[in-house]
């Protein structure tokens, strides 16, 4: 019985495999090409003048020297741009200091013998901090230490193919003592375009 069994099934398969073979059937086929996927770009470009389409860095753009208690201690406008392909929905500030240089003479008032008896980088204040033409008040009123020490300031969007100015006023303190006189300091300002 089970050799009937297995010889039927086996000729069953054999029925199956040649009748199928001499089916037909119509078909179309078609493709879709082309299919491409590429990434956007975000390209933050800074600049000291308008209009440029920059990318990269700039320098100078917020200098000044020979300053007097109470002076403007320089103010400038850099030119951030989006040459990207998409939107930045943040653009964030920061600052650091790069260098710092003790230099007070010692010939002047008060020197103690170790030089400093002010902090320079408390001593230059950000009267106006404009993003777009808008107030940054969280920076407004803080010297560069504070500034520092605030860490990443989100200014808000810049739109793909957009330049938007940043204007930032820097005052020397009317308060700074001899112990400033001579001293320099480098500062960087970073920003960080973000999807």
């Amino acid at each position: 019985m089970k050799k009937i069994l297995g010889l039927t099934v086996a000729a069953f398969l054999v029925i199956g495999l040649v009748g199928g073979g001499t089916w037909a059937y119509f078909s179309d086929t078609e493709e879709s090409t082309g299919n491409v996927f590429s990434a956007g770009t975000l390209d933050l470009g800074l600049a000291n003048s308008g209009g440029s389409n920059p990318t990269g860095s700039t320098t100078a753009t917020f200098a000044a020297s020979a300053l007097e208690p109470g002076s403007t201690a320089g103010s400038g406008i850099l030119y951030v741009n989006n040459a990207g392909n998409m939107d930045m929905s943040s653009v964030e500030l920061s600052f650091s200091l790069t260098g710092y240089t003790e230099n007070t003479p010692t010939t002047v008032d008060d020197y103690n013998g170790t030089a400093d008896t002010d902090d320079l980088s408390k001593m230059i204040i950000a009267t106006i901090v404009e993003w777009d033409g808008h107030s940054v008040s969280a920076l407004e009123g803080l010297s560069i230490d504070e500034i520092i020490a605030l860490g990443a300031t989100d200014l808000g969007g810049l739109v793909a193919g957009d330049e938007i100015e940043l204007e930032i006023e820097w005052t020397f303190d009317p308060t700074a003592t001899n112990g400033c006189q001579g001293d320099s300091l480098d500062l960087t300002v970073t920003l960080v375009g973000s999807q």
